[in-house]
């Protein structure tokens, strides 16, 4: 497989973060778990260190959860934000509050200007689609909207126009606006549909869906992104299409042990078995 000349050679020399530094936003007192396997699935797949900026209260239970992680609460944390190589925006971020809001615009904004990838999921959808504006100039941003996530799309009037190979052009309340053509979408409802008019990833295969199995895909994207040294198209599909397999043959050799008593967990501790399989 191509990808497998991006994956890190560790050495001697090698020091922590070469690896890839994820940073994820999100984690609020609803939603927990999302920010846990997005972050877990990033340190499964190969990623050195990974933070979590989450509310308050959610603070705690992912400290108890993943100690492994640095979590602190959302704020601009400038030291953090110079470290980080890509960050997961959105998984379980539920609502802020407008304050939240501007926090986390500034963070983003911050991130921007390092041209780093940002992977916007989960409850980031909904943020993007009502704060289009912001976004739109950005060209370093992967989507992972789920069946019901794109819906905020459509409800706000964004449509995408797939064009041969990525989406480089959005329809947003009838006016067509260039996105300099490198922003990409992934519908993880199949995980098999890249942002793409013909290529097809994957064969059907029936496999129990439980909540978490698109935080795992965020998490592996992530690191594979932050492997990716360049934003050429050819090098964002191939990392994009990796992840999407790695984390579909994880869900099936975790269904084929668990049936229809598969969770999320189970399909995070074959991560490995599924790369050892796709890089072999």
């Amino acid at each position: 497989m191509q990808f497998k000349r991006k994956i890190p050679l560790n050495s001697e020399s090698s020091v922590k973060g070469n690896n890839g530094i994820t940073l994820v936003i999100g984690g609020c007192g609803l939603y927990t778990g999302a920010p846990y396997f997005v972050s877990l699935s990033s340190l499964l797949s190969g990623s050195d260190l990974s933070y979590i900026f989450c509310e308050k209260e959610t603070l705690i239970p992912l400290k108890v959860l993943l100690p492994e992680a640095i979590i602190v609460e959302i704020d601009f944390h400038e030291w953090i934000l110079n470290r980080v190589s890509v960050c997961v925006f959105g998984s379980g971020l539920g609502r802020p509050t407008k304050e939240k809001c501007e926090k986390i615009c500034r963070i983003l904004e911050y991130l921007m200007k390092r041209n780093i990838f940002i992977i916007i999921d989960g409850d980031g959808i909904f943020f993007y689609s009502n704060n289009f504006e912001f976004f739109q100039k950005y060209k370093n941003i992967v989507l992972t909207p789920n069946y019901n996530e794109v819906k905020y799309l459509k409800d706000n009037n964004i449509h995408y126009v797939l064009k041969k190979g990525f989406v480089d052009v959005i329809e947003y309340n009838d006016r067509k606006i260039e996105i300099l053509n490198r922003s990409h979408e992934i519908d993880d409802t199949n995980q098999n549909v890249l942002a793409s008019t013909e290529m097809t990833l994957f064969k059907p295969i029936f496999v129990k869906r439980c909540g978490g199995q698109g935080d795992i895909l965020a998490g592996i994207l992530a690191t594979f992104l932050s492997w990716t040294k360049t934003a050429e198209p050819d090098d964002v599909t191939d990392s994009i299409k990796t992840a999407s397999i790695i984390t579909r043959k994880a869900s099936e050799f975790a269904s084929k042990k668990y049936g229809m008593a598969l969770k999320t967990r189970e399909i995070i501790f074959e991560i490995q078995k599924s790369m050892e399989s796709v890089f072999k």
